[in-house]
């Protein structure tokens, strides 16, 4: 027989959405707290076709069921200049599941989150500022925007679906080993004219460009590279815009005038917390794993921990997080392994500040 328990998800994004799912259809109590009452624009728009499987576990029959038809899109090949000026290609023709899609995230992150609560989880738009076990149970303070603390108690477990911020593991004293420092700095543009619908990579000196075609028909523009870089390119769009050009991966020549954000920045970091697990806590998402975007996994790792990390945390099995915790290391090491190959081989730039690091 089954023990009905009571977990706490800090992050509703598309790890902490996914958990709560899983969690309420295992007939658990669930409370998904997230900071943000409306899930924004983001970057981490690319899905393989296997993650029609996770999306399963989930209820969910094909991607349609989570997306209208205008939030997604396939995504039939990828080109890249990588090790060479020559564009190589790689479709989707071998690959028995597809070659995955292009999706609106804001919409699919805020379509997980209403299933969650459709299910009967919790939700609450406050930011998580305390943790404290005063006996067998958690016990999490809560602060609203009107600085108004809301507590919940007796709680069996905690999962840690808050991104790279990882705001659960920092309470705790948990901190990220990073491989690599790399920043991205990004961009949504509108290209009327401009009718590539591949994905695009391109390395220079300095790091590499990637640009995407969303389902919207807005353009997703990132360049990855040291921070300096990064901040050079925030302050000053125009050279951003100018040495994407320069770079010659589009047809059609970008300007400010099809910007339609501001740019920003993040870490993109390949990262691992020292601990993905501990006493009736564990991390899903990035917050356990920050994935290096060359890999296009960070959703279906977001899916992926989110089911097998919301079956751990309940589970009868006394190994059952030590089991999810070394999973998580399992994944870490070969897909560091794979990111290492790759970034070796663009050997043009290897005495580059920012290629030299992978050659250390």
């Amino acid at each position: 027989m089954n023990i009905q328990k009571k977990i706490a998800i800090v992050g509703a994004g598309t790890a902490g959405s996914a958990a709560a799912i899983r969690l309420r259809q295992l007939g658990h109590e669930v409370h998904l707290i997230e900071r943000n009452g409306e899930s924004s624009r983001t970057i981490g728009e690319s899905v393989p076709g296997a993650v029609v499987r996770l999306l399963y576990t989930l209820g969910f029959n094909t991607l349609a069921d989570v997306l209208p038809f205008d939030d997604f899109r396939a995504n039939p090949a990828i080109a890249a200049t990588w090790g060479s000026d020559e564009w190589f290609y790689k479709d989707s023709f071998n690959n028995p599941e597809g070659g995955g899609w292009q999706i609106v995230r804001s919409v699919f992150d805020a379509n997980l989150r209403q299933k969650a609560t459709e299910l009967g989880a919790h939700f609450y738009t406050a930011k998580f500022d305390k943790i404290e076990k005063p006996d067998s149970y958690y016990r999490l303070e809560l602060k609203k925007d009107n600085l108004e603390v809301e507590v919940i108690e007796q709680l069996d477990g905690i999962i840690d679906a808050s991104g790279r911020n990882a705001s659960v593991l920092r309470k705790l004293g948990i901190e990220h080993e990073k491989f690599q420092t790399q920043m991205a700095v990004f961009g949504w543009f509108k290209i009327p004219e401009e009718a590539k619908e591949i994905s695009l990579l391109r390395s220079t000196p300095e790091g590499w460009w990637y640009c995407s075609l969303l389902p919207d028909n807005e353009r997703v523009i990132v360049f990855h590279g040291l921070p300096k870089t990064i901040a050079q390119y925030q302050r000053n769009p125009e050279l951003f815009i100018n040495d994407f050009n320069s770079a010659q991966i589009l047809d059609s020549k970008v300007s400010e005038h099809h910007l339609i954000t501001e740019l920003q920045t993040r870490d993109a970091s390949f990262s691992i917390a020292q601990q993905s697990t501990g006493d009736n806590w564990l991390a899903v998402g990035d917050a356990s794993l920050g994935f290096d975007p060359i890999s296009s996994q960070g959703i279906f790792f977001a899916l992926y921990s989110a089911v097998r990390g919301a079956e751990a945390i309940v589970s009868s099995d006394s190994l059952a997080l030590e089991n999810y915790s070394r999973q998580i290391n399992q994944i870490a090491q070969k897909n560091h392994d794979l990111r290492m190959q790759y970034y070796t081989a663009e050997l043009r730039y290897h005495q580059e500040p920012y290629w030299a690091q992978y050659f250390e």
